[in-house]
C-alpha cells in the first residue's frame, strides 16, 4: 500500500537503496490509477502490481460470471504504464483461485493466466504452487 506514504519519501528511500544495490527492483501496490505515474515516474518504482485493473476483471470474469470485455476496459487503464504493471492471479491478499469461493478448479484459471501472462511486455507473478 505504498501510496499511504508520501511519494518524497519513497524517492528518496529507493534511492538510498540504489546506491548500494543498484540491481534492487521495486514494487508497489497502489489501489487508485490517478497515483501511478506519481509512483512510478516521481517516487521511483519498477513496477505496481495489477490489481485494480487486470487482476479485478480477470477475476470477475472467472469468479463472477463477468463477460470478457471486462478485460478491454481494464487494459485500457493502465495503457499509460502498461509495461510497468506485474499481472497476477494470486497473491497472500486473494483467494486462491482453485479455492471453492472462486474457481474451485485450477485448471479454470489457464485461460485468465495466459492473459495475464501475455496481454503486456510487463512481469508476470507465479505464486506460491500456481507453477504445479
Amino acid at each position: 500500500m505504498v501510496h499511504m506514504v508520501p511519494p518524497e519519501f519513497w524517492r528518496w528511500v529507493i534511492g538510498k537503496v540504489r546506491e548500494q544495490y543498484a540491481e534492487m527492483m521495486f514494487v508497489g501496490e497502489i489501489y487508485d490509477v490517478s497515483l501511478y505515474d506519481t509512483y512510478l515516474r516521481y517516487g521511483g518504482f519498477d513496477y505496481l502490481y495489477d490489481k485494480v485493473s487486470l487482476y479485478d476483471a480477470l477475476m470477475a470474469v472467472l469468479c463472477h460470471g463477468a463477460p470478457a470485455s471486462v478485460i478491454t476496459s481494464a487494459w485500457q487503464a493502465v495503457a499509460p504504464w502498461r509495461s510497468q504493471m506485474l499481472s497476477f492471479l494470486e497473491n497472500h491478499d486473494e483467494l486462491r483461485v482453485a479455492s471453492p469461493q472462486c474457481c474451485g478448479d485450477p485448471f479454470k484459471a489457464l485461460p485468465a493466466m495466459v492473459v495475464a501472462a501475455t496481454i503486456s511486455t510487463g512481469p508476470v507473478m507465479v505464486y506460491a504452487g500456481q507453477e504445479l
